[in-house]
């Protein structure tokens, strides 16, 4: 009898299941369709454009500022390589950044955030954000040369203190 009612039950369970999903993959389809709108008005893909250039800007800032006497050209070739190996990573960053969004907001919630997108506060933050984002990281990256330029010499002194050969 306990045998019957396993078998029912495991039946129940896997027809609910075979019932709920299509309605499981119609949802995972409504959110994946808010998505790829919620990118499309941000304009995910400029965005990310303009950082990845901005990124690069200051990797070449960073290599000039760390190797000075290094021939303008060979760092072209540096930034040049850098970009091609990189290239990559920026369709599969629309792409991670797409299941993300799916993974940590509810469908009520991305419908939200494209309906904020697509008003105009919404349409204001997405035009200032690829600015705002690229002049934060010039802003960083300079800083942060700032502070590691000056905390160089207790680097050095410290490295000759444990009886590193410094230059």
């Amino acid at each position: 009898m306990a045998g019957i009612r396993t078998a029912r039950l495991l039946y129940a369970i896997l027809l609910c299941a075979a019932l709920l999903a299509p309605i499981a993959a119609e949802a995972e389809d409504d959110k994946s369709a808010v998505v790829r709108d919620i990118m499309a008005v941000t304009k995910a893909d400029v965005s990310l454009k303009a950082m990845s250039d901005a990124v690069m800007v200051e990797t070449r800032r960073g290599l000039q500022f760390n190797f000075p006497d290094t021939d303008p050209r060979a760092l072209e070739i540096m930034v040049e390589v850098m970009g091609e190996a990189l290239a990559p990573l920026y369709g599969e960053s629309l792409e991670r950044s797409a299941a993300v969004m799916e993974q940590n907001f509810t469908l009520a919630e991305m419908e939200e955030l494209l309906a904020f997108y697509q008003s105009s506060a919404g349409q204001k933050s997405i035009e200032l954000m690829p600015t705002l984002a690229a002049e934060s990281f010039a802003w960083g990256q300079t800083r942060a040369m700032e502070l590691l330029s000056d905390a160089r010499p207790e680097i050095m002194s410290r490295l000759e203190a444990e009886g590193f050969e410094v230059r």
